[in-house]
């Protein structure tokens, strides 16, 4: 499998506080699918930091499509939720068939999906 993992700055526009972006979450999670053998090293990565911090919406979505996964994973806090539920919102609509799955402090069975009717 085929697995990406994204987690998205803060919004800011000066970008200071994308050096505090670091993807531990993900990474623990890998590390630990890894030592359990339910992931090998080349089946994941996570989204080059460079693309994360700095770039813009559409770049991320195009990246996400061009490198072709087969699952996204996002890690969701209070200041990326909207902006990663748009990427996936984007992601969605131009590649229906890709799995895209979320987790973290943002995430709870209140959390609407992007496949759920408006309200």
């Amino acid at each position: 499998m085929k697995l990406l993992f994204v987690q998205l700055p803060v919004q800011d526009p000066s970008w200071e506080s994308a050096k505090a972006n670091v993807s531990l979450a993900p990474g623990y999670l890998a590390a630990y699918a890894e030592a359990k053998g339910l992931l090998a090293r080349e089946d994941w990565k996570l989204l080059p930091r460079d693309l994360s911090d700095y770039g813009s919406d559409t770049a991320i979505v195009e990246a996400i499509l061009a490198d072709a996964p087969e699952m996204v994973a996002f890690s969701l806090y209070l200041w990326n939720l909207e902006r990663s539920l748009l990427v996936a919102e984007r992601l969605a609509a131009a590649a229906p068939r890709l799995k895209l799955i979320a987790g973290g402090r943002r995430s709870s069975p209140a959390c609407r999906s992007s496949r759920d009717p408006p309200s």
